[in-house]
């Protein structure tokens, strides 16, 4: 059997589908949209994909959780085949539903069969406008962020120390202040060499006579080494400048980590070595928590020292 949905906040009316679900046959597989199809609306999902699939492969009645990358089924269905695909009471009568119904055509070309769950199925959309769902705070934001990726950053970080290899910022804005402050935070107290490149003059420069998609790249091309670190900083992923620099980086040799936000299909978000990503729309969220984050690593690595 295969169910299918966003899962963004798992509760009792999932827990009983699902359980109806397993009874079908022997092994129930619960696909779940990823991230960047999620469209319930602002400041969804409130999980992150990998955060909703491990809270369904703790349930005993599910047996296998997959990714879908897509907005909606139709290629699971064709990947998995199920006898039954699985979905709840409420979507019985809603015969307007047009992914609903390429998900239907898809189960028949396979040779199975969709069926309804009957048990009673709330709405994580609205348990969450029910509680007063606001726009999450700083804290909120920080405790949401996916920290796996510090240890590696770290490493990478502080394995160019005393070699002679660089760290580089670059960011526009507020990132532009916040990487001019770590690359003095990380030359005096993280005693590596470390620039950023935010001077007028060459920024503008390059903006007039160039083009100001380029005001880093070209700056960065001149400096660049292998196994250099370029540390890439913008709030929404989607920064131009940003994103030309980090692909000098990457033909020049060099290593990645990138800070990112707004939504989880951000370019800059899959394109360093280690990536953060701040689950937030809103600018000064996170822009405090990118400086959160460097501070942290700056933090790590200096206490590495004594």
């Amino acid at each position: 059997m295969l169910a299918h949905g966003c899962f963004d906040l798992l509760h009792l009316g999932h827990i009983r589908h699902l359980t109806e679900a397993r009874k079908l046959g022997d092994k129930l597989i619960v696909s779940v949209t990823s991230d960047r199809f999620v469209n319930k609306g602002k400041n969804r999902p409130r999980f992150m994909e990998a955060e909703r699939a491990e809270a369904l492969s703790a349930l005993s009645c599910v047996d296998e959780v997959k990714i879908n990358d897509s907005p909606d089924a139709v290629l699971m269905i064709h990947h998995v085949r199920p006898a039954f695909y699985v979905k709840g009471i409420d979507y019985a009568e809603a015969k307007d539903d047009e992914g609903l119904a390429r998900e239907s055509a898809a189960v028949a070309a396979c040779g199975g069969e969709m069926i309804f769950t009957s048990s009673q199925k709330w709405s994580s959309t609205e348990l969450l406008a029910d509680a007063g769902d606001g726009e999450p705070g700083y804290l909120d934001v920080l405790h949401k962020i996916d920290w796996e990726p510090f240890g590696e950053a770290l490493r990478m970080i502080n394995s160019i120390r005393g070699t002679g290899w660089r760290l580089f910022f670059v960011g526009n804005g507020g990132s532009a202040a916040i990487a001019s402050h770590m690359a003095a935070d990380w030359q005096k107290a993280g005693q590596i060499p470390a620039m950023a490149f935010n001077d007028a003059p060459a920024v503008t420069a390059l903006a007039n006579d160039v083009s100001y998609d380029m005001v880093f790249a070209d700056q960065l091309r001149m400096h660049r080494r292998p196994d250099d670190i370029l540390v890439a900083i913008s709030s929404s992923g989607r920064s131009p400048n940003i994103c030309e620099a980090v692909e000098v980086a990457v033909d020049g040799g060099m290593k990645v980590i990138t800070l990112s936000g707004f939504t989880p299909d951000n370019p800059l978000r899959c394109m360093g070595d280690v990536n953060f990503y701040v689950p937030s729309d809103r600018y000064g969220v996170v822009e405090t928590a990118h400086l959160a984050i460097l501070h942290s690593l700056l933090d790590a690595s200096v206490d590495a020292l004594r």
